[in-house]
């Protein structure tokens, strides 16, 4: 896909964070720190490193901090990534927050990440399958073992179509969603405004709109559990790779 790099991104980050609030009771998860900075800095400098211009944050819960850390580090000012703010006013889940961004969303396709896991996928190759496939939804999924507890997707096994959501590893061609997607906009007509999950409610009943998955098979940090969270210290900037 030619100008992959104007694709606006949604980062979904409001959600409370419940599981992390034995290690984690004063701030979103997305502020988690990890080697002097937060995961939010990680997610932004890699985005701004793969050269995308438009950053729409998801926020709910916490979004005072979350927009204050980002004035504190100039965000705004001193990098290339132009961040738009949609504040949801009740929790909506993932893809309730998602259609309630849709009007600040611009672009013809958008990608969503969710705001607690970071996924190094390679986004050229990710967004001309999307195109290729005139997928209405992308999913980049991998088979490694450490997503066990991510949701499973089973798709055809030539094409990369889903051909069902399983909670089953038995199947030859099972995979597990990484919280990467690439989303066409016409995709926002299908979506009734409230609360719902985009993972559980939206994608297995829009099985036959087209949903493709990519294998993306990259490195994947989470950070949504305690362990998780231990894990993905080491994670850091990196800004040398």
């Amino acid at each position: 896909m030619k100008g992959y790099k104007n694709l606006d991104v949604v980062i979904l980050c409001g959600g409370k964070g419940t599981r992390l609030q034995s290690v984690l009771s004063d701030r979103p998860k997305i502020l988690a720190p990890l080697n002097g900075e937060t995961f939010l800095d990680i997610l932004l400098f890699k985005l701004k490193k793969m050269g995308f211009a438009r950053v729409i944050m998801a926020l709910g819960y916490g979004h005072e901090k979350i927009i204050s850390y980002i004035g504190e580090k100039d965000w705004d000012k001193h990098s290339d990534l132009k961040l738009v703010y949609s504040i949801e006013p009740t929790p909506m889940g993932t893809g309730g927050a998602i259609k309630f961004a849709e009007s600040h969303i611009k672009s013809d396709s958008f990608v969503v990440i969710n705001g607690d896991t970071f996924f190094d996928v390679d986004f050229p190759a990710f967004a001309e399958f999307h195109q290729t496939k005139n997928a209405l939804v992308s999913l980049a999924v991998s088979k490694r073992k450490e997503l066990h507890n991510h949701y499973h997707v089973v798709t055809e096994s030539a094409s990369g179509k889903i051909s069902e959501f399983s909670s089953s590893t038995s199947h030859p061609h099972y995979y597990l969603m990484t919280g990467v997607f690439l989303l066409r906009r016409d995709v926002l007509g299908h979506m009734a405004p409230g609360t719902f999950s985009l993972e559980v409610d939206f994608l297995p009943s829009a099985l036959s709109h087209g949903l493709y998955a990519f294998d993306a098979g990259a490195d994947f940090h989470d950070i949504g559990t305690p362990e998780l969270y231990e894990a993905a210290k080491k994670l850091g900037r990196r800004s040398e790779n």
